[in-house]
């Protein structure tokens, strides 16, 4: 019985069709890169793992991918442009298993970062598949913030329109607002096709994967929990495990009863909120049931976290009624 937060695992996995759907015809083409937006634990990585997939399926086993979160360099490759570059270059490398030398070499060759990088693009990698090459990139908004950023996105943009790089693909996960990212209309790898949301599951979602923890589940059950959770997928999916473990208990039952079910949950958005006060002020200004407006930082914040969701321009309110907890 697969636990909220678990790998990816197709057995699991909830279609959202439509967005499958338009991911999987960008990735049919060069230049269009699929960008993923949801808030964090609405299931970015799994739609990147499921889309890479379906292209390997199609392809015949015949492309490549390279999946790399960015959220894994250390402080030390963020630290400027050239480690950061170079440190993604030894992490293209690991994924697709190429020999280690490989970076050495390109590094004493002439030229900026970005050019050498591109080389083992052009050289090394591209020519491995003889359909695509899916690089998957997990995370891209955790440069936001950075000084080389604008390098960063103007060089993902570059590879999006070079035609030299036609085999490339890319999908780019993002938690951040799109249009918050784009600062430079010309540098951005964010407005070249449509950002695919990934919003909260459909009712009809919830209820197959109810079906999957073998859960037994009326109308009323599936009305309850939403009302609370809304259809966050990982708080969806941390209440039927729960329920299932319980021996089946239906969703009433389950959030009658004492628990502690959400509290760990609600405790790692309290501690970064206490982190940031100007995002403790904005959800002290929110509620679920009205709305309220938020200066342009603090709702970029709470709405990349998932907490706060933008009814009319300007206006938010808390996304779930079980943030409301979250006021003190």
């Amino acid at each position: 019985m697969q636990p909220p937060g678990a790998p990816y695992n197709i057995n699991w996995h909830v279609h959202r069709a439509e967005e499958e759907r338009t991911a999987l015809n960008y990735l049919d083409q060069p230049g269009a890169p699929v960008v993923l937006w949801g808030p964090d634990k609405f299931g970015k990585t799994w739609m990147s793992q499921f889309l890479t997939d379906m292209v390997y399926q199609a392809d015949g086993g015949a492309c490549r991918v390279v999946a790399i979160n960015l959220d894994t360099f250390d402080y030390e490759s963020r630290s400027d442009y050239g480690n950061f570059i170079r440190e993604f270059a030894f992490q293209i490398v690991g994924s697709i298993g190429g020999p280690e030398d490989w970076v050495p070499t390109l590094w004493k060759s002439p030229g900026s970062v970005n050019q050498k990088l591109g080389r083992l693009m052009r050289d090394n990698v591209l020519p491995l598949a003889s359909t695509r090459v899916i690089l998957a990139l997990d995370r891209v908004d955790a440069v936001w913030g950075l000084p080389f950023k604008d390098d960063w996105f103007g060089m993902l943009r570059a590879w999006a329109e070079d035609p030299r790089l036609e085999k490339l693909r890319l999908v780019l996960g993002i938690s951040t607002t799109p249009r918050r990212l784009i600062e430079r209309t010309t540098q951005s790898p964010f407005n070249l096709s449509p950002p695919i949301v990934l919003g909260d599951l459909t009712r009809d979602q919830v209820e197959t994967l109810s079906h999957l923890y073998g859960l037994e589940w009326t109308h009323q059950d599936y009305t309850e929990l939403m009302s609370l959770v809304g259809g966050h997928p990982y708080l969806v999916r941390l209440a039927m495990h729960r329920a299932n473990l319980a021996g089946g208990l239906s969703a009433r039952e389950l959030l009658a009863e004492p628990s502690n079910l959400f509290d760990d949950f609600l405790q790692r958005y309290a501690r970064r909120l206490h982190l940031h006060p100007e995002m403790m002020a904005g959800v002290k200004r929110l509620r679920s049931d009205s709305l309220a407006e938020l200066d342009s930082d603090t709702s970029a914040a709470l709405e990349s976290s998932g907490i706060a969701v933008e009814e009319k321009v300007g206006f938010y309110r808390l996304r779930y009624r079980l943030y409301e907890r979250l006021r003190p």
